[in-house]
């Protein structure tokens, strides 16, 4: 997964520069410094065991930081659902409530119409639920 240890030579890093991901390299440079600071008890470590651990290590950071991702994009699709969600709510509230007072009367004004169009009131409590939304899902 971009990160592999050869006895001798040491780590060999696969960077990233198109994408700017230089994840494995911070990934190797944390494990060769600690590395280098426990100085192994017998001396020389044995590369294939230390490549098979440093294998294992890269799969389950490289899934942690998949698993954090897909989660971190549900969250945001879930916000822009429950925000469509509510938009389309109150839309209904305000098309429903044009539509009670021009059943009742007969007449909508010019402004009422232009208040209709344009959905007067409504970006207002939609910013508003967004307010709310945004305090309670990040408390």
């Amino acid at each position: 997964e971009g990160v592999a240890y050869l006895g001798g030579i040491g780590f060999i890093v696969i960077v990233s520069t198109r994408r700017n991901d230089y994840a494995t390299l911070a990934m190797a440079y944390a494990l060769a410094r600690d590395f280098a600071q426990s100085e192994p008890k017998q001396g020389e470590a044995d590369p294939k065991v230390l490549s098979l651990i440093v294998e294992r290590l890269m799969r389950v950071l490289n899934d942690y930081s998949d698993t954090r991702t897909q989660a971190e994009n549900i969250i945001k699709s879930a916000r822009k659902i429950i925000h469509q969600s509510e938009k389309t709510r109150q839309l209904v509230e305000h098309t429903g409530t044009y539509l009670e007072r021009y059943l009742a009367s007969g007449v909508l004004t010019q402004r009422d119409l232009l208040d209709f169009y344009q959905s007067q009131g409504v970006s207002e409590q939609l910013l508003a639920f967004d307010r709310s939304l945004d305090e309670e899902l990040d408390s």
